[in-house]
């Protein structure tokens, strides 16, 4: 079986990013349309979000100014492809869902908050 190379240290760096920012890896896995907190620790430990989560990350509401889909994952090439599977179109449906009737404020949502209070 062919050796799969390491992500680059900036993917890791940007998953953990994301993790912290969302509040906590189940939090987190609200707001990519209920994608299981398994396949979130396992892109911790493969050092890299997957392509799908990737695209549902630069769709949310709260994380796409923070991460766009390319500092994620600088190695897709094809984007219009992975926009096309069953997995992200049933991930995205589910996320838009999520964004309709509510997802909890995260706690960086609630920091933002007192620091726009304080600077006024």
């Amino acid at each position: 079986m062919p050796k799969v190379p390491n992500p680059p240290k900036s993917h890791r760096q940007a998953l953990q990013d994301l993790i912290a920012l969302s509040g906590s890896v189940e939090r987190l896995s609200i707001m990519l349309g209920n994608v299981p907190t398994n396949t979130i620790y396992s892109w911790c430990r493969h050092g890299q979000i997957s392509a799908v989560g990737a695209l549902l990350v630069a769709h949310s509401t709260e994380l796409s100014g923070y991460f766009s889909r390319e500092a994620l994952r600088s190695d897709v090439d094809n984007w219009e492809t992975i926009e096309s599977t069953t997995l992200y179109q049933m991930y995205r449906t589910i996320q838009i869902e999520n964004e309709k009737t509510g997802i909890p404020p995260s706690p960086m949502s609630e920091l933002q908050a007192v620091v726009d209070r304080r600077s006024k």
